[in-house]
């Protein structure tokens, strides 16, 4: 055995002993995080929709804020296209 593959040989040994410490530390089970399977916290469907209607509306109170500021700052943008040389069909 070579020079190689003798660390080739001690890095698989340490690789098996520390997949067996896992192992042993874990219970012989891979662990794994999953997510939990749990219901609806609605009762009804008419709740969930009035929960993402206000949501929804939530959100788009931030958009209407942001947006003017938003768009201000982009118009500051330099277009480099020539509107003179575009040919549409």
């Amino acid at each position: 055995m070579n020079n190689l593959d003798l660390k080739r040989h001690k890095c698989r040994q340490k690789q098996r002993e520390l997949k067996e410490q896992q192992k042993r530390q874990s219970g012989g089970y891979p662990s794994a995080t999953t997510l939990a399977n749990r219901k609806s916290p609605f009762k009804t469907v008419g709740e969930e929709k009035e929960a993402t209607q206000q949501t929804i509306e939530a959100t788009l109170d931030v958009y209407r804020q942001l947006l003017p500021g938003l768009l201000k700052k982009l118009s500051r943008i330099h277009d480099p296209r020539e509107p003179t040389k575009i040919k549409h069909q």
